[in-house]
């Protein structure tokens, strides 16, 4: 198939398409899905989503990558998280343009593992319950994912699968501070930033 690339580099067309860099074995499948089982060493054939181009449906700037599945979160999210979204972006693309400039291999700033929940997209009011709240909800019963203090049904918070990038999230939230509330290092396995206008975490 013919691939083309974005204005970074990237090929942005769906199916088999090369690698940018040969030292990086990244495969696109259908559905913007990207399969990265070299370098960076996000696992073993790991696919993840990218969302290309200006902004999809929700609002969101182009150029995330989501874990598999996550996208379809984005119908969750607030306009305060899509600010925040939108203010990172930008941060995360020159941070990556940066290390390729200095011969780092290319490198995934912002993997998106978490919006809302998979299972209760668009009604995460079903899980922003105290008592008897579904076993099978993935945040706490008051997290900003599920609307927090808010509790709009909106979800106010994004959690990055690739927290070994912890210090450029850092270094953007100082540049997107104003949007930001909670942010931390949660569980060893993701980073966690919440708006600034939701209280909870």
């Amino acid at each position: 198939m013919i691939c083309t690339k974005d204005v970074m580099g990237n090929f942005s067309k769906s199916g088999i398409c090369p690698s940018p860099n040969p030292n990086n074995n990244v495969t696109w499948l259908p559905g913007n899905k990207i399969c990265y089982v070299a370098n960076p060493p996000i696992g073993p054939k790991t696919c993840m989503e990218r969302n290309f181009g200006g902004a999809d449906e929700a609002g969101v700037t182009g150029g995330w990558h989501f874990d598999d599945g996550i996208q379809a979160q984005l119908s969750d999210a607030s306009q305060g998280l899509i600010n925040l979204l939108n203010c990172l972006r930008p941060k995360f693309n020159e941070f990556e343009r940066q290390l390729s400039r200095e011969g780092s291999p290319p490198v995934v700033i912002g993997r998106i593992s978490s919006i809302s929940d998979s299972d209760y997209i668009g009604n995460l009011g079903a899980c922003h319950v105290q008592n008897n709240k579904p076993a099978n909800c993935d945040h706490l019963w008051n997290s900003c994912h599920y609307g927090g203090d808010v509790n709009d049904g909106k979800s106010y918070a994004v959690d990055f699968g690739d927290e070994e990038n912890f210090q450029y999230f850092e270094r953007a939230i100082s540049q997107c501070a104003r949007y930001v509330g909670y942010h931390a290092l949660e569980n060893s396995n993701h980073y966690h930033i919440s708006t600034a206008s939701c209280r909870d975490q």
